[in-house]
C-alpha cells in the first residue's frame, strides 16, 4: 500500500526525506481501521466462549493483555487523529456537563489501563455505583459546587483525548491512589488530576510535555512510555485557548491542572 503523497513538483537535489513525504493522516485513518477490527477479534473470543470455545486460563490472560496493548494503541491513533483535525479547524462545539464527561474520561482511561476493573463498571447501572466502586479502588472524583449545575460549550471528543491522557499518565504512577477534581471559577473551567507516585522533579515540569521527552521513572515504576502522550494532551489544550501545568504541592506524586475557557467561539482559530 502506497501512503506516499503524490505532487506534480519538479523534483530537486534535494534528498528525499520519507517521514516529510509520508501522508501522515492517510496512514493513521488505515491504522485505526485495521486496530478496530484487531480489537474486535479479541473481545469476540473473549466475550462469546460459547461460539467459539472455552479458552484455557492461559490463552485468556494473553488475549486480554493483546486487547489492552490493542486498545492503548487506539487510543494514541485516535490522539492523533484529533491533533489534525484541530489543525485542519474542524471542531466539534457542543453544551454539556464537565463533570460528566470527566467521568466518561475516567471509564475510557481505565477500559485501557485495567481490564478487569473494567469489566465490573460494564456490571453497573448506575452513577453512584460507578462513583462507590471507583471509591473503593482509590479513584477519588469530586465536583465542585460550582461546577455542579454548569455547563460548558467546548470541544468534547478534544477535551476527553486530554482528559484520557492524563488520567491514564495518572493510573500508570499512582502508589495508591489518584484525585480528579473539577471547578470552575468565573469563565474558567479547571480539572486537577493528581497522584501519590513517584513525582515530576522540578526542573522536568516543562519538558515534560515535548515530544518524545521522557522522564526517566522507569526505575521507581517498571513501566517506560513513549514520550507522546503528555505532548498530545499539551497541544489539543494549547488550540482549545487553555492550558496545562504542573502545580507544586507538599504532599508526594505529581498535579496535572488544565484550564479552559468555559465557552469557545465556533470560528476560533487553532493555535499552539
Amino acid at each position: 500500500m502506497d501512503f506516499l503523497r503524490r505532487n506534480n513538483k519538479e523534483k530537486t537535489d534535494e534528498p528525499d526525506h520519507f517521514f516529510r513525504d509520508l501522508d501522515i493522516e492517510f496512514l493513521i485513518h488505515e491504522l485505526k481501521s485495521h486496530l478496530s477490527i484487531i480489537e474486535t477479534g479479541m473481545r469476540t473470543l473473549l466475550e462469546k466462549e460459547d461460539k467459539f470455545g472455552k479458552l484455557s486460563q492461559k490463552q485468556n490472560r494473553t488475549l486480554k493483555r493483546s486487547l489492552k496493548n490493542t486498545i492503548k494503541a487506539r487510543e494514541m491513533i485516535y490522539t492523533l487523529l484529533e491533533i489534525g483535525r484541530c489543525e485542519a479547524e474542524v471542531f466539534a462545539f457542543s453544551e454539556f456537563s464537565p463533570g460528566e464527561a470527566v467521568l466518561g474520561a475516567i471509564v475510557d482511561s481505565i477500559e485501557a489501563v485495567s481490564g478487569e476493573l473494567f469489566n465490573e463498571i460494564e456490571a453497573l447501572k448506575t452513577r453512584q455505583d460507578l462513583l462507590e466502586l471507583l471509591g473503593n479502588n482509590s479513584i477519588f472524583f469530586t465536583v465542585s459546587p460550582s461546577a455542579d449545575d454548569r455547563t460548558v460549550y467546548l470541544d468534547q471528543l478534544k477535551l476527553r483525548h486530554i482528559l484520557a491522557n492524563l488520567i491514564k499518565n495518572a493510573l500508570y504512577y499512582k502508589n495508591k491512589s489518584i484525585d480528579i477534581m473539577v471547578d470552575i471559577q468565573g469563565e474558567m473551567l479547571s480539572i486537577d488530576i493528581g497522584d501519590d507516585g513517584p513525582g515530576i522533579a522540578p526542573e522536568n515540569h516543562k519538558s515534560v510535555f515535548e515530544r518524545y521527552k521522557q522522564i526517566n521513572t522507569e526505575a521507581v515504576t517498571g513501566r517506560s512510555g513513549h514520550g507522546l502522550g503528555l505532548a498530545g494532551a499539551y497541544i489539543l489544550a494549547k488550540r482549545l485557548r487553555g492550558d496545562i501545568r504542573i502545580i507544586r504541592r507538599k504532599t508526594p506524586g505529581a498535579l496535572f491542572r488544565i484550564t479552559l475557557p468555559v465557552r469557545q467561539e465556533p470560528d476560533m482559530e487553532c493555535r499552539q
